[in-house]
């Protein structure tokens, strides 16, 4: 959440910071007060107490961008962190929301076929394929498809 630092955090900010606050990973969230050339000291205690970690600097003067760069990967980094969903969050996007639906769907369809007493060679396709979607999700499988999937949706410029 960035600031000017001369002003301050918006009461709406604020507001946000306190609703959410239940539902914020640790490190999640970070401050920080821009044009710190152009304010006093000061304004660092001011908001210090808000209990996030607080990142001064100065854009125009490029000081507290080295600290703000290591708080910011410290932070994507620890346990708490965004990278690591916590029960119940959504998949990161819609290509890996899409596979983790084709496992839930080939293993309850596994369960079914189970239940009726289909032969081995059956049930084992429907594991694979629910296998080779939670690789994909995950990342273990390196497979050139999987990458030309991904880097479909990037456009590379000249």
């Amino acid at each position: 959440l960035v600031a000017d630092a001369a002003l301050g955090f918006a009461p709406e900010d604020l507001d946000i910071l306190s609703a959410r606050e239940k539902s914020l990973s640790p490190g999640s969230v970070l401050l920080v007060l821009n044009k710190m050339d152009m304010a006093g000291e000061e304004v660092i205690g001011e908001h210090k107490s808000l209990g996030y970690p607080l990142f001064p600097v100065s854009a125009r003067e490029g000081w507290g961008l080295a600290e703000l760069a290591s708080g910011i990967r410290d932070a994507l980094l620890s346990k708490g962190s965004v990278l690591c969903p916590r029960p119940g969050d959504l998949a990161p996007n819609l290509r890996q929301t899409g596979l983790l639906r084709t496992a839930l769907a080939e293993l309850t369809d596994l369960r079914l076929d189970l239940a009726q007493g289909m032969p081995a060679d059956i049930l084992s396709v429907r594991l694979e394929s629910a296998v080779e979607a939670l690789d994909e999700v995950t990342g273990s499988s390196g497979t050139e498809e999987l990458l030309d999937r991904i880097f479909s949706s990037f456009c590379i410029g000249k």
